[in-house]
């Protein structure tokens, strides 16, 4: 419990650099803007691969089974969920995209992956990759297409087709070519020498901290004041406390997965919302100072529902 708090007050911290450097005058416009590219175009990709070829193996991959189907089944509930939750609440036209993919999508890899570990040692580790897995290819297809929308939708474009070569070239982004790389690296049991491992390692290793670092420059800009829980940001924080834990427990339940593997995907769901969100919303034309927002808050709200997520955990597996 200790050391999952410790993680997310890292979080926090590299947040803070970036408002002290926002207020400074130190990180302007123009420097987050290069941020977010850089992270978009060299630090996903190189995570990505990374991360990939680091933790899965072909036999991994072939034994997957339900570990990956349960996470993936949960995330397009949570995205129909959070859909029909976002007109609801009549979220703004520009904002609804991001909106879902918040409401859905996990910071699996800096929190999700050691607080399982954590939480239920390092067999824990299998299951919260298989999560990560699912979490990737659905933020890089589905989460840039609803993206796209919000950018159609701020700009007045009538809306692309979603089987069409526009919107497969909008798909085809960096961080979906690195993980569609990656699986077939790993199929084909490629071994790569080792300055690109390194390589990717260290590029990859600059993806979250700049995210947060840019998370904390939005923060700045919007004021600790005026950082509330307000209409839309309540129902983002719904569906990522209670609305997709819960549609992924029920799936659980539903396909009889083992209790460790359950304990372990129940959790993934219920992590904060991804760091890179506020990144993606500003390359794909979405609300990023909504996304920094609802990122930052997320993560605050984890830190106080920890422990009770421990404890409900312990009474139902």
């Amino acid at each position: 419990m200790l050391n999952a708090a410790q993680i997310v007050l890292a979080l926090l911290i590299m947040m803070s650099v970036g408002y002290f450097f926002s207020k400074k005058k130190r990180l302007n416009e123009d420097v987050a803007t290069f941020l977010s590219r850089l992270v978009l175009w060299i630090g996903v990709p190189s995570a990505a691969l990374s991360n990939m070829l680091s933790y899965f193996d072909r036999g991994m991959i072939k034994s997957a089974g339900i570990g990956i189907l349960v996470p993936f089944l949960g995330m397009l509930l949570s995205f129909a969920v959070g859909f029909l939750v976002s007109r609801l609440l009549k979220v703004k036209r520009g904002r609804r995209g991001i909106f879902c993919l918040m409401f859905s999508l996990s910071n699996t890899i800096f929190i999700g992956l050691p607080v399982c570990q954590a939480l239920f040692g390092e067999e824990a580790t299998p299951y919260a990759l298989f999560y990560y897995m699912s979490n990737t290819f659905v933020a890089w297809t589905l989460g840039i297409y609803i993206m796209q929308r919000d950018s159609e939708a701020l700009s007045g474009v009538s809306h692309t087709k979603i089987f069409s070569v526009g919107t497969l070239k909008k798909i085809f982004s960096p961080g979906l070519v690195s993980f569609v790389l990656s699986l077939i690296l790993i199929m084909l049991d490629v071994k790569l020498p080792l300055f690109m491992t390194k390589t990717f390692k260290y590029l990859g290793s600059v993806c979250t901290p700049l995210a947060l670092i840019f998370i904390g420059h939005m923060i700045q800009r919007i004021g600790l004041k005026n950082l509330r829980f307000q209409k839309d940001t309540l129902g983002v924080l719904l569906g990522k406390v209670l609305v997709a834990p819960l549609l992924v427990f029920f799936i659980t339940k539903l396909v009889g997965s083992p209790a460790e593997m359950s304990r372990v995907l129940v959790t993934q769901a219920a992590m904060p919302i991804m760091a890179n969100a506020p990144i993606l919303a500003k390359a794909y034309g979405s609300d990023s100072t909504f996304a920094a927002e609802g990122m930052a808050l997320s993560t605050l709200l984890n830190i106080a529902l920890l422990p009770l997520l421990m404890l409900l955990l312990q009474y139902v597996f």
